[in-house]
């Protein structure tokens, strides 16, 4: 049964918090998820419910250790905040570490879910920080939180965080790279004419030259019974380039593979799937998976044919098809989710967004004796080399 904490605001009487601690009681939320989410400002593509089903699906098990904190105004649930206690040890202590639902898998096998954050309905935003606050300081099981790819302006990074100072707790925001994202315009003309120095001269050109090395066609996954097809070729291009540099590549996981095989099908019966394969002569040069929700379209992943001859830029060839068709659907932005600075994303005219981690500590005893250990852990190492003999 779900957890009722008394957690309602101050100026806030009506807003109450009930914290869900199982797997079960969290898929039953599906209704009330996908409505709030619909309103929010926080409506993603990794929080979206195929992707967060999917994660439990294949991340979570029925013992996993929850605490969605759900707020509620009088009848209506105006706030989730998807909690989840990971249990682990770290310098020497046992320690119960919060995430974000959708983050927190082994590395290995990472899915790198972005833009996770507590969703809030509209004007509600303050009162959801409030209570969720309140519902995390008379929570105790828990020691630090670990948020990872957040947006600066994210209701956590923006509310949350300084809510939680003042309930006397470190709270802290850390620099995560940026988000690389494109405004579109309402033609691929308006979108050549907005790019940076010589760009918009540059993509068309190469569209024109790889369009004379032979038959080009671009072929976009519209059937479940295409997916198989269409993975295959992703994962063969993905990996034999990765490989190339000595590496494996995301795909060399059994349960990252399984995870998109799985999402792709449930976000392909409802629209939001965008997986494209640039052919040439009936060679794959390029595939590109993609997701459309809410005016969006996500560039996640890709595979290039390294193989291909001459200098023909296959990869920013597919992206610019991408971005095309993106236009022609009306979508409001392309996102290349989030890389390090000096991306070569910024070629294609992208606006850098910051990103963040958001670490908290709890006040248990545990958690304090945490923060002091990882405060002299940096501080040591941030000590000069002493003399050598």
């Amino acid at each position: 049964m779900p957890e009722l904490i008394d957690a309602a605001a101050p100026d806030s009487p009506q807003a109450t918090a009930t914290i869900v601690r199982t797997l079960d009681g969290l898929l039953a939320l599906r209704s009330e998820w996908t409505a709030l989410l619909s309103l929010s400002r926080a409506n993603t593509l990794c929080l979206t419910w195929e992707w967060i089903e999917t994660w439990c699906a294949v991340f979570g098990n029925p013992m996993m250790e929850l605490a969605v904190i759900v707020v509620t105004a009088g009848t209506r649930v105006v706030g989730i905040a998807p909690f989840w206690v990971q249990r682990s040890r770290l310098l020497g202590f046992r320690v119960r570490t919060l995430r974000l639902v959708g983050a927190g898998e082994p590395d290995k096998d990472s899915v790198v879910s972005e833009y996770l954050d507590v969703i809030a309905e509209p004007g509600h935003e303050a009162q959801v920080a409030e209570t969720v606050a309140l519902a995390l300081e008379r929570d105790v099981r828990w020691d630090r939180a670990v948020l990872t790819d957040l947006l600066e302006d994210s209701l956590i990074a923006k509310a949350l965080r300084p809510r939680l100072k003042q309930c006397g707790m470190a709270a802290d925001l850390e620099p995560a790279g940026f988000r690389y994202v494109i405004t579109l315009p309402e033609s691929l003309a308006a979108y050549y004419a907005g790019l940076p120095g010589d760009s918009g001269k540059r993509i068309p050109y190469r569209r024109r030259r790889l369009a004379r090395a032979g038959t080009l066609v671009e072929r976009v996954v519209r059937d479940a019974s295409e997916l198989d097809g269409a993975f295959a070729t992703l994962v063969a291009l993905h990996t034999a380039r990765w490989k190339a540099r000595g590496e494996s590549g995301s795909f060399a996981s059994a349960d990252f593979l399984r995870f998109h095989r799985m999402l792709a099908a449930r976000l392909l019966e409802t629209g939001g799937l965008n997986f494209r394969i640039l052919e040439i002569d009936g060679t794959a040069i390029s595939a590109l998976y993609n997701f459309r929700v809410s005016g969006v379209d996500y560039y996640y992943q890709s595979g290039i044919n390294a193989d291909f001859p001459g200098n023909h830029s296959p990869g920013t060839v597919a992206l610019s098809y991408a971005i095309e068709s993106a236009i022609e659907a009306g979508m409001r932005q392309f996102d290349f989710m989030r890389d390090d600075a000096k991306s070569y994303k910024s070629e294609f005219g992208c606006i850098e967004m910051p990103m963040a981690v958001a670490k908290f500590y709890s006040r248990t005893p545990r958690a304090r004796a945490l923060q002091s250990a990882w405060a002299l852990k940096g501080t040591l190492k941030r000590q000069p080399a002493g003399p050598t003999a």
